[in-house]
């Protein structure tokens, strides 16, 4: 990560070391906690948005977004489903 932070460094408006610090920052989630993985969420995206707007074209940073989208769904999902889980037990359940 820290490449592309000193790419970031060395030039805020280039749109390739946007990209490969949101891509950095995404393939480190599947060792974070929850809250963290939330956290670098927003980073990633945040790069990712400048990247797009520096280069709106880039169908790989167009893909990028896609994948970022299908995530946070399915972890919305993953969630409402543990809360529906937890609110139909009764009180003689364990879980």
């Amino acid at each position: 990560m820290q490449y592309s932070q000193r790419a970031l460094e060395l030039d805020e408006s280039d749109a390739e070391a946007h990209k490969w610090f949101a891509v950095t920052v995404g393939s480190r989630g599947e060792f974070l906690s929850m809250r963290e993985k939330i956290e670098d969420g927003f980073l990633f995206k945040q790069h990712l948005d400048k990247a797009l707007t520096l280069r709106p074209n880039d169908p790989s940073l167009h893909h990028l977004l896609g994948r970022f989208k299908y995530e946070v769904s399915i972890l919305y999902l993953t969630c409402i489903v543990k809360q529906d889980s937890h609110k139909g037990r009764t009180k003689g359940e364990q879980g």
